[in-house]
């Protein structure tokens, strides 16, 4: 199934729909030039819009390398050759110029840059109004966009849309407090999240925390295909910060200032949801590389939680993007952070897990 991202930045409307017609001199020739030669970014940080392919016309819409100023009716069989999209399928633009409009197409293996005909996109919306994406609405914290840059694993697909996603998120508190979900960027799926009752976190980590309190954690609404291969776990996302005055990404001054970094993590349950299945954890969201030895032991409450698991890190968040289930954390090595990501090695890195192997995708890092 091939499926591409659209980017519009400062995209006026689309042009007349005809696949095969000149390019009009709507522009004087200086003014023409000038935008093809205009540099885009498809990274996120430009406001960003979405179109698919419109379903009138001809079922193959050509994607130029070059801009395509001599292509009309008389030259249909010399231009209707090579990379094309189809109906349905998502475009990216990043401008328009002519009849013309420059797009990234993200396929399934691959990303194609080039020249489509503006007439044949229509706008594309998110299920969920963006601002949703935010984690959280207080009147104290105005959502905000952070800015991020591949540092690893440009030109793989789910790398460059996941990062136009970050980069389209508002978010309330620093990156590694937890990305929020959303589907503002097409091929991304929304995973309903469903809260945890603090009961059930009390008996996972051995606490006794009251019953008033209402902890960050949940579980979704559908079982998770975690290692993509089409055997669902139920996963929860433990979290113990405050979900109405969250303590992460807040710093405390004193005698030692810190800044509390906070603490997620990804667990698979037992079928009935009663316990941690210790081992599947430990294999699908564990460090295979470094040793329990290495890293101190977690204890929140009577007995050490979650004994002999090491993580890649401890922001464990899950993202399915094109039918493809993934996880992300910023790394075990947490520097002094300072928001929104912080200064030294404050990198986000994305894991798919497939073949009873987990891959690294890409890597994240702060484009402030």
């Amino acid at each position: 199934m091939r499926a591409l991202l659209l980017v519009l930045a400062l995209l006026p409307a689309f042009a007349p729909a005809d696949t095969h017609t000149t390019v009009a001199a709507a522009a004087p020739a200086g003014e023409l030039n000038a935008c093809i030669a205009k540099n885009v970014a498809f990274d996120g940080i430009t406001p960003l819009r979405f179109a698919g392919v419109s379903s009138e016309g001809n079922s193959r819409i050509y994607i130029h390398s070059h801009f395509p100023n001599k292509c009309g009716p008389s030259s249909r069989a010399s231009c209707d050759r090579g990379p094309y999209v189809v109906p349905g399928d998502a475009v990216a633009i990043g401008k328009t110029c002519g009849g013309w409009a420059y797009v990234q197409y993200i396929g399934a293996e691959r990303i194609t840059y080039g020249w489509i005909a503006a007439g044949r996109l229509k706008e594309w919306h998110s299920t969920r109004e963006e601002v949703d994406s935010a984690s959280r609405t207080q009147d104290d914290l105005t959502p905000y966009r952070l800015k991020f840059r591949l540092l690893a694993g440009r030109g793989t697909p789910v790398c460059d849309a996941y990062l136009q996603r970050l980069n389209r998120t508002l978010f309330t508190r620093p990156a590694y407090c937890g990305r929020p979900e959303n589907d503002s960027v097409p091929g991304f799926e929304w995973l309903q999240r469903i809260a945890v009752p603090t009961s059930e976190v009390n008996r996972l980590a051995g606490l006794d925390l009251a019953p008033p309190a209402k902890v960050a954690s949940w579980r979704y609404e559908l079982e998770i295909d975690v290692e993509n291969n089409s055997h669902p776990e139920n996963v929860l996302i433990f979290n113990l910060d405050d979900a109405d005055d969250p303590r992460c990404g807040v710093a405390y001054y004193g005698i030692n200032p810190t800044l509390d970094t906070g603490y997620q993590v990804a667990l698979i349950m037992t079928g009935d949801n009663n316990s941690i299945d210790l081992a599947r954890t430990t294999s699908v969201f564990g460090d295979a590389t470094r040793k329990p030895s290495e890293v101190p032991t977690i204890q929140f409450g009577s007995k050490p939680f979650l004994p002999g698991f090491v993580g890649y890190g401890h922001s464990y968040s899950l993202f399915r993007y094109r039918g493809t289930t993934y996880f992300d954390t910023f790394l075990n090595d947490k520097p002094r952070r300072l928001p929104p990501l912080g200064d030294g090695n404050a990198i986000l890195r994305v894991y798919r897990r497939q073949g009873n192997m987990t891959h690294v995708m890409c890597t994240i890092g702060n484009a402030s």
